[in-house]
This record gives C-alpha cells, structure tokens and sequence, in this order.
C-alpha cells in the first residue's frame, strides 16, 4: 500500500511540475516583447489569448515610437501595433541585448509603415509573416537617423530620446551589427502568373517596401514578395551609414555611404519575388553574393504595365549554383515577361567584380508574352565564367535574353564588360528567338580575353555563344572586342538564322583570333544573308575548325566574310566558307600573308576558301589581297668604278705646332672597331696609302685644354711603327730596333 501512495505522490509531484514549466514557457514567451520604459509616454503591451496588444509609445507629429527591452514572438503568436490611422510610420528600437526572434505575425493598422531596429540580430522563423498597409523595414543598425539631425539610437538610452516629427533619412551602424535571418520552408518559387501566387513568407502590400538591413543577411528556404512593390537587401561592415529616400514604392536605399560591406546568401530554394502589374524593384547590395540549391531572385512582369529593375551589387563576388530539382525550377535571377503579358519586361543589372555561374544556374531577361523583354547588363571588372548545366541535363548554365516560342515581344540586349570572359562545358551566352519577336544584339567587350570552349557532359550540347533564330523573328547581331578570341573543342559563335527569320551580323575586333578542334564561328542563314566581319592580327583556324555564312533555301544569298589581319593560317581542313545552294557569298581577305588555304571552287579535304553556288554560274567571290613585292624598289644601284681611296686617305701622321701629339686610329673592317681585347690577326690586309707629302699643322690652330696632371702618371709615348712578331701578330713600338729579321720589318708613320 505504501508503495502505490508513494507511486501516486510521483506522478502527482511531475503533474505540479509540468504544470509549472509549461506556465513558465507560456509567461516566457507572451513576455518576449517588453517595453523598457525610457519614453516620455512609454510602450503598453497587453497580452489577449495569442496576442500581444502594442498600444502608447510616444507620438510626435506623423512618427509613432515605441521602446522595448526584447522584441520576440512566438510561433503561432502575435504582436498587433493599435496605432491611430493617421500615424505614417511606427518606428520600434530593441535597446536590450537579445536577438530578436520572430516566428509569429507582425500586424498594424491602416497604412503605416514599421521600421524595426535591434543591433543584436533578428531571425524572422518560417512561420513568421506580416499584415500591414506600409511598408516594413527591418535592420541591426544602432540608430535611426532623421532629417532635422536627431537620431533615435538603440545603443545610447540613458537620456530620454529627443523624438521629431521628420522622416527617417538613415541607418546608422555600430560596431559588431547583428545578422539577419530568415527561415522557411523552400515553398515560394514562382510557378503561376497569378499576382498572388503563395501566402508563405514575409510580404507586404503592392507598391510597398519590403527592406532587411544588416550585416550578414542569410535567407536558408525563406521567402521575401512584394507584388510590383520594392525589395531591398544590403549587407553592411562596421560604422556604415545607409540612407534612406522616400519614393512612390516605399523607400529606396543608398550605399555610397558604405565602407565595406558583408555576405549575402540564399540557399535551399529561398525566394526574392518582387514581381507583379508591371516588375517591381530589387536591389540586393553586399561584398558576396551567393545563390545555391535552386533559389530565386525574380522581378517579373506579370500584366500591361512596365518591369522595374533588379539589380544585384557585390564588392567581390556574385555566384550561382544549381542542384536537380523537378526539371522546373533553377537558381536564377529573372526579368521575365509572363505569357500574356503586355507590358515591357524591366532590367536585370549585375555589377561586381568576379561572376560565376555554375551547374545550371542563369540569369534572364525573357518574354514569353506580348511585351518586350528587358536588357541583360553583366558588368563584371575581373572575369566571368560559365559553366556546365545541371546534373539532369535540363539546363545549362546562361546569361541570355530570349524570346520563347509565341511570344511577340522583342528580345533584350545583352551587354558583357569584363576583363575575361569563360564559357565552358556546354554553358551559353545568348540572344535568341523562338518567337515572331527579334532577338536582341549581344554586345561583349573584354579587355583581355573571351574563351567559348567544349560541350556538355551529359547532352553534348556546346558551349555557345549566340544571337540567332529558330522562327520568323530576326536574330540579333553580335559584337566581341578583346585582345584574344578563343573558340575550341566543339564549341560555336553564332548569329544563324535556323528559320523563317533573317540571319544576324557579326563583328570581331581583337590582337588574335584562335579557331581549333571543330570550333566554328557562323552566319549561316535559311533566309536573309548574315555577315561576319573579323579584324585581327592574327586569325588561326585548326583541326577542323570553320568560318562559314553558308546559305540554304530557294533565293537565298551566302553571307558575306571579310577579314583584314596581318597573318591567316587556316590547317587540318579549316574551311572558311560563304556557299549558298542558290548564289554563293562573298569573301573578301585583307592579309600580308596566308598560310594553309587557298580559293578553291569546291570543297576538299585540305583546308579551303570558297563562296559556291548552286551552279558554277551561281558562285560567290573570293578576293584576297596581299601586298605585292616589286623586286625593282628593293634595291639600290651602286657606281660601276670603285674610289680610289689614295686620294682620301693621309698616308703620314701629321705634326703639330709645340707639345701637340698625333693620333692613330685602327677602325677595322667595314667602319667597325676591331675588340680591344684581341690582336690584329696576321692575315689583316694593309694598304698603303700615304698621300705624296706629309702635311704640317698651323701654329695658330688651337688646341684642347689638358687636364691637369697628376703626380704619379704614366708617361704615354706614341706609336711610332709596328712589327708582326713570330706569331704573325701586330705589334705596336714607340721606335724602330737597329737588329731586324726575318718577317719583322718595321714600318713607321713616316716611312716614304
């Protein structure tokens, strides 16, 4: 008995303490927002069921602020600012030392916009949601700054704030900011052109902001829209200043004040949509911006009114990567115009210093619909690479503007700075139409190099680079300037036309042009002629590579080819080509010299140059021009009779007046001095030629001014004759030997 009494006391003793926890908990948590009473009217928070009912705070003017210890709120809970309808902005400051943690519902009244300041860090959970009219800023910055100069500072609270009816200009940052975190569940991608396409996530009213500030910003899965509104993420260092400007959508941000910024990363298919009526604004600021596991930066057009911009910002570097999904979705950044959408696509711009885009990942400006497609700007001041497409195939890493099948919108331009540009493994850079729409012109200029090289691993597509047609739009044309031009291993530079639509022009300005292993480099058209004009010092084409503006079709002309460079070197069956199965092209070489190829009237298995046609009456031109060598200007005639050198030439050493010495000069050979370090060798040819008489200098004839002399200085005699020693050398003596023998005569300068 004593046992089940003792049994019966356990489990009563757990309930009571169970009990107390879960009282504890539920304290705990409705007292996560707590006002820290350092307003003149200070914050009132009254719990009701789920709900903490946020009322007073101090108002001044249009400005209504409230101050709390902690701000947190539970999942499934929320926090309901009960602000008056006329208050503008709300604006709320965390001055204790915890970090923010927000599973629940933000929600006010009316219009009013929330701005949300805690330096410690701010996690928004993957339940944690907004429903409010404004728009909804959020940041670790230390303070608010505002226009008339006062500051609303979470940091410095031991004074009463002097509060101000002006509107907020800045965020100011201390040392250390908090990050910024936002969890989800992955579910916000975009799949439908509905303006309200998912309820998951944080997301404001159309036409508003939605802005996270801090310093590093993590999205893992989280969701951020705004439907044509605007979207702001800036990731900021130590002391940074971030200002603020009231706009039509909200509020847009300014770096310039920035001195160095931190990272910014999406990861496990988080979702940045500002898409909408016409595409709404991003701008995404940081020093790494990094995209993985099939998320999503989108401004889209989804009706009849025009895109915004997105625009994606990096100190250091942008990246891309994609993993298999469900042959729907990748990482990407978009600017799309939706099917049936009539209004023009926005802007997508990409400034940093490094790009990579990798494993499937691309970043588009497309229509599918009625409105023309926005303009793809990649300015990239180090390099740009890209490569592969994902592991299912599906697709290839890109920067494109593309005109999809029965869209009738035209397609963007695609404009590249960048000092090197790689695209390898089946990745593409493009301008293409499906559609009745024109593709738009790809512009590349990099300073150093542009690489297009091999072919996928998994679909053998190549690597391309293109501004072409598959339908009745006309492709676009394609400008590259760079110091080295290389396209290898299967891959293809192309403006074709592949269908009803006419082939594009091609423009190519570099130091060197390299073609080699089946590259190829193509205007061929099925319609309208396209051309292809290279300017290079060099073009070198190898192992099958080709230059072609082959035509096909009834009436239709081959493209025309021009090339001017110093050298072409065309080998292994490198063909450069402007055929037609009508009339024949054009080819038009400008060189000084061309190795390897030659015009022919057919193909073979050399490497040819060749404009066929349909018929022999039907064939192009071939015209190459090279300097011609005449032969006659090269030379210069010299006088028939040789000078008689007895003529020029004193044969004696002349005398001076006074101390004044002579001088002997041996200049050997063909006016060049012979080495001082080596004798005359015995076989030097010596002519006499001494005029008849030995001239006598004036006395009146100056002479240079002698440095003085110095104590112990070495008498130097002059040469007065030489002899050949047994040798046969020359040597040189300062007087004549009464003994002389045999092969050793000497002469003297005065000798007759």
């Amino acid at each position: 008995m004593s046992t089940n009494s003792t049994s019966w006391g356990w489990y009563f003793g757990l309930e009571i303490t169970i009990a107390t926890v879960i009282s504890c908990f539920a304290n705990c948590a409705y007292a996560q927002i707590t006002p820290d009473g350092t307003l003149p009217n200070n914050s009132r928070v009254t719990v009701q069921g789920n709900t903490n009912l946020i009322e007073g705070g101090t108002t001044v003017g249009s400005n209504l602020f409230h101050s709390f210890s902690q701000f947190s709120i539970p999942t499934g809970n929320q926090a309901f600012f009960k602000n008056a309808l006329d208050i503008q902005n709300i604006i709320t400051r965390v001055t204790g030392n915890s970090i923010s943690n927000i599973d629940g519902l933000i929600r006010a009244n009316g219009t009013a916009n929330i701005f949300l300041i805690n330096p410690n860090g701010i996690i928004f959970g993957q339940n944690a949601s907004l429903n409010i009219g404004g728009s909804f800023l959020a940041s670790t910055a230390s303070s608010l700054n505002f226009a008339d100069s006062t500051l609303f500072s979470a940091t410095a609270t031991q004074t009463t704030p002097l509060l101000t009816i002006s509107v907020p200009i800045g965020l100011q940052f201390g040392a250390n900011p908090g990050r910024i975190l936002v969890q989800g569940n992955g579910q916000g991608l975009r799949s439908t052109s509905d303006i309200i396409d998912t309820s998951v996530g944080l997301r404001v009213q159309p036409n508003q902001t939605l802005a996270l500030v801090g310093s590093d910003v993590v999205l893992e899965g989280g969701t951020l829209k705004t439907a044509g509104g605007r979207i702001e993420l800036g990731s900021v260092d130590d002391s940074s200043q971030v200002r603020l400007t009231p706009i039509d959508k909200g509020w847009a941000m300014d770096y310039a004040g920035v001195p160095a910024f931190r990272d910014i990363q999406l990861s496990r298919q988080a979702t940045v949509d500002a898409s909408g009526e016409g595409g709404g604004d991003i701008q995404v600021q940081g020093r790494r911006v990094t995209l993985t596991d099939v998320s999503q930066i989108e401004a889209s057009t989804l009706r009849g009114e025009p895109g915004g911009t997105l625009s994606v910002r990096a100190s250091e570097s942008v990246e891309l990567t994609s993993i298999p999904f469900d042959g729907f979705f990748t990482t990407a950044l978009l600017a799309q115009v939706y099917p049936g959408a009539t209004g023009k696509g926005g802007n997508l711009i990409v400034e940093t210093p490094q790009l990579s885009v990798r494993d499937g990942a691309q970043i588009q400006a497309t229509t599918f619909g009625l409105g023309a497609a926005g303009n793809l700007i990649v300015n990239a001041s180090e390099s740009i690479e890209l490569i592969g497409e994902t592991a299912d195939g599906i697709f290839p890493s890109a920067l494109s503007t593309v005109v999809t099948q029965g869209a009738t919108g035209a397609g963007g331009n695609l404009t590249i700075e960048t000092r090197r540009l790689s695209v390898r493994d089946g990745a593409q850079v493009q301008t293409a139409t499906s559609g009745s729409g024109a593709a738009g012109n790809l512009i590349v200029n990099a300073s150093e190099l542009v690489e297009i090289s091999g072919f996928s691993f998994i679909t053998q597509n190549p690597s391309t680079l293109t501004a072409s047609t598959e339908s009745t739009g006309d492709a676009g044309n394609i400008t590259i300037e760079t110091e080295q031009l290389t396209i290898q291993n299967g891959a293809i530079v192309s403006v074709s036309g592949n269908g009803p639509g006419n082939a594009g022009n091609m423009s190519v300005q570099a130091r060197s042009i390299l073609l080699n292993n089946e590259a190829l480099l193509q205007a061929n058209a099925q319609a309208g002629e396209g051309n292809i004009n290279l300017s290079a010092r060099d073009l070198i084409l190898r192992n099958n590579s080709n230059i072609t503006t082959d035509a096909e079709g009834e009436n239709v002309i081959g493209g025309n080819i021009n090339i001017n460079t110093n050298f072409l070197v065309a080998l292994e069956n490198s063909d450069i080509r402007a055929n037609s199965t009508n009339r024949g092209g054009q080819v038009t070489i400008n060189t000084r010299g061309i190795f390897g190829t030659e015009s022919r009237t057919e193909l073979t298995s050399e490497s040819d140059i060749t404009a066929t046609g349909g018929s022999p009456e039907l064939s192009g031109i071939v015209e190459i021009n090279t300097p011609e060598v005449d032969t006659s200007l090269g030379f210069v005639e010299l006088p028939a009779n040789v000078a008689d050198v007895s003529g020029l030439v004193n044969t004696g050493c002349a005398t001076f007046a006074g101390s004044e010495g002579s001088s002997f000069v041996v200049t050997g050979r063909g006016g060049l001095p012979p080495s001082p370090d080596q004798p005359l060798s015995n076989d030097v040819v010596w002519s006499d030629t001494r005029l008849p008489a030995t001239t006598t200098q004036p006395h009146g004839l100056e002479t240079a001014a002698k440095p003085p002399s110095k104590s112990k200085a070495v008498v130097i005699v002059p040469a007065t004759g030489w002899v050949f020693n047994g040798k046969g050398e020359v040597t040189l003596i300062s007087s004549t030997s009464n003994a002389t023998g045999k092969g050793s005569t000497p002469a003297t300068c005065s000798q007759q």
